[in-house]
Order: structure tokens, then C-alpha cells, then sequence
């Protein structure tokens, strides 16, 4: 007997996703098994564009308890623990700020390989992890609520005024650099 581990079912949800049309409902066999899969009670699906993610061939609506809404068939496999989905929402939040460094540095080049293609910011020091555990050591970890157009799931903090709070905190720490993807995969926690 086949051992059923978040791996497997990860694998089984993203094959049944594959082999459904965009824009067309998932057929009951299908349906019935994603269920089983995701662990969750789903009464319809299908597989749409992501307008958030055009590269995104997973993006799914789906319809639980009456409602169609996009929704994370990840987060039905792997619930993430309150400090990471916090964290996940902290980056977020903060996200513009990176952007808007990494182009006020055009051009430019990595600062480990010098290239200059897949550009991306990252923190130097400290890293994301620390600010965010720092932030918790002060505020507490932020509760988050989940926020969808219909079109996209995120979720967002509860409280607007400590998402405020959490920016001008990471604002007073963050230094960035610029990596390519690469450097910055090697680089991971490290640095």
C-alpha cells in the first residue's frame, strides 16, 4: 500500500489540474478525487487564468459551501503554522518597497556574478527572517485574514494598523542588494 504523504498528494492534485481544460468545470471523477486528494469538500472546479500570475497554469475557482471563489489548493494540502502564513503576508506587504529598490538600481548587475539578467532584491542583512522574528518579539505574530476579488486569494493582516506598523519597522532595518535568482537560491538563509 502506497504511503499518502503531502509530496503524493501534492503530485495527484497537480495531475488532476493537468488534465483539465481553463475555463471548463472539472467532471465529477475528477472533482470526487480532487476532493479526496485536497481533503476537502469540493463541489465544483475549474481551472481559470490567473490575472495575477498569467504564467500560472494551476489557478483554480472553486465552489465550497455554496460559494465560487479562487482559492489555494496548496493551502488545502499543506496548511502553513500562523508565523509562516504571517510572514508570507509580512513579505507582501513590504514587496513594493523591494521593487521600487531594485529600479532605482537600473541597470545593473548581481553583486556576487556581476550578470545582469534575473535581477532580484534581497535583504543583506539582516535577513527577512530576523526582521520578521524581531517584529514578533515586539507586536506579536499578526493575525492574518484572508481577502479575494473573486479573481485572486491573498490574505492581509487583520489589523491595518500593525501592517503599518510592520512596514515602518522593516523600513528602519532592511538593506538591500540586488542578486541574480541563482545567487540569491544559493545564498538562501545564510547570508
Amino acid at each position: 500500500m502506497k504511503k499518502i504523504t503531502k509530496k503524493w498528494r501534492t503530485e495527484k492534485a497537480r495531475e488532476i489540474i493537468d488534465r483539465n481544460v481553463i475555463g471548463v468545470h472539472f467532471c465529477e471523477y475528477d472533482l470526487e478525487e480532487f476532493s479526496e486528494v485536497c481533503q476537502v469538500e469540493i463541489d465544483g472546479a475549474v481551472r481559470m487564468i490567473n490575472p495575477q500570475f498569467y504564467s500560472d497554469p494551476r489557478h483554480l475557482h472553486t465552489l465550497i459551501d455554496g460559494e465560487w471563489d479562487a482559492r489555494s489548493w496548496r493551502k488545502f494540502i499543506t496548511a502553513l503554522t500562523p508565523e509562516q502564513e504571517a510572514k508570507r503576508v509580512m513579505r507582501n506587504a513590504v514587496w513594493s518597497d523591494l521593487k521600487d529598490f531594485r529600479e532605482a538600481m537600473e541597470p545593473s548587475e548581481c553583486a556576487i556574478c556581476e550578470t545582469e539578467e534575473n535581477l532580484t532584491t534581497d535583504h543583506v542583512a539582516p535577513p527577512f527572517e530576523d526582521i520578521a522574528l524581531d517584529f514578533f518579539s515586539c507586536y506579536g505574530v499578526p493575525k492574518v485574514v484572508g481577502h479575494s476579488d473573486k479573481s485572486i486569494v491573498v490574505n492581509i493582516f487583520e489589523d491595518g494598523q500593525l501592517e503599518g506598523k510592520w512596514i515602518h519597522f522593516h523600513a528602519e532595518r532592511a538593506v538591500y542588494q540586488i542578486l541574480c535568482r541563482s545567487c540569491n537560491a544559493r545564498k538562501g538563509k545564510r547570508w
